[in-house]
């Protein structure tokens, strides 16, 4: 009994001391008090509100990573756009992984053999793409495609090989050229009347040299 006595006034000490309080706060407006408790509660809401829920991964999760043992499938690639022109292009691919599902995909470019770029294709909800800047010119590039799942493994595509050197033709002149083709035209055409002349001469001797044997043979 005296174990209930004594939980009894301290309840109602307590209860003083709120009341206490609440009339030095509030008096006996109980309009204030009101917006006080509203107020209250208001506030209790908002931090249950912006604390972010906690969340952890389901063991069922877990063992599909730890499962997950295939690599993604990249079914199609491709490449649109002048890319030999040194212009903008676009790669894009088709990349699946039914288990873990994709992680990232990537378009892996190499330079002369050595490693050039390796920018990330984007998801737009039925295949991944990129715009890719000009390539430089003068140079030989590789083109792959290379994913990744959730559970990180790796799958890479066949590769596409690009010739960007550019081949220098020796250009003619026609100002250059012109003068000694005429020349040299000319100096053929003066050789050829120079000998069709000389034949003529040897036939008109011969012809010559014909008649005085014959009259030399009547005489």
């Amino acid at each position: 009994m005296r174990m209930n006595t004594a939980s009894t006034e301290h309840i109602i000490y307590l209860d003083g001391i709120t009341e206490t309080i609440v009339m030095r706060l509030f008096g006996k407006s109980k309009t204030k008090m009101m917006l006080f408790f509203i107020v209250c509660i208001l506030a209790v809401s908002s931090f249950s509100m912006m604390t972010p829920p906690v969340t952890h991964a389901s063991s069922h999760d877990h063992n599909n990573l730890a499962q997950d043992t295939l690599r993604p499938s990249i079914d199609a690639w491709g490449i649109e756009g002048p890319i030999r022109s040194g212009e903008q292009f676009t790669v894009w691919a088709i990349v699946s992984d039914a288990d873990s599902g994709v992680l990232n995909v990537s378009a892996e470019i190499l330079q002369d053999g050595s490693p050039y770029s390796n920018p990330l294709l984007e998801f737009n909800g039925t295949h991944f793409s990129s715009a890719i800047p000009g390539l430089e010119l003068n140079h030989t590039y590789e083109i792959s495609i290379v994913a990744f799942d959730n559970a990180e493994n790796r799958a890479e595509s066949y590769t596409r090989e690009f010739d960007l050197v550019i081949t220098t033709n020796t250009t003619i002149n026609p100002e250059v050229t012109l003068p000694i083709v005429v020349g040299s035209s000319m100096i053929v055409l003066v050789a050829l009347a120079i000998f069709s002349y000389r034949i003529k001469e040897k036939k008109k001797r011969a012809t010559v040299d014909d008649m005085d044997s014959t009259k030399s043979m009547y005489s």
